[in-house]
């Protein structure tokens, strides 16, 4: 049974019961703390036994190391797209904008080689 179903049940129940409507937000609240009553019986056990597990703590670290390497790498690209508009600006006050853009057009073609650039 989908959760807008349920409430939608449960909505209609309260109203028939108490001959008042009751807005949205109670009847999210009412949902909320029955489901989480639900769940946190029935599977309190299976909770705490996954907590202690040591496959699944490995797991765990190996998500957080992953963030952190993401991280990491989001950093390093913020950096390296920081020097590369210093070089860029640097080298388009030397030698010209349109000196540079054909450098970068070269790179990212491929065709880019010290020897050429004069």
């Amino acid at each position: 049974m989908k959760l807008s179903e349920f409430k939608k049940i449960i909505k209609e129940e309260i109203n028939l019961e108490t001959k008042q409507s009751l807005s949205e937000g109670i009847v999210d609240k009412l949902v909320s703390a029955i489901i989480d009553k639900v769940v946190r019986s029935k599977y309190k056990n299976y909770f705490d036994a996954l907590k202690n597990d040591p496959e699944y703590q490995e797991a765990l670290r190996g998500v957080r190391l992953a963030v952190d390497r993401i991280d990491a790498a989001g950093e390093s690209a913020v950096k390296a797209k920081h020097e590369y508009d210093i070089e860029y600006a640097k080298y388009a006050k030397k030698y010209g904008k349109a000196a540079a853009d054909k450098i970068i057009a070269n790179v990212k073609s491929g065709k880019f080689s010290w020897n050429r650039v004069k």
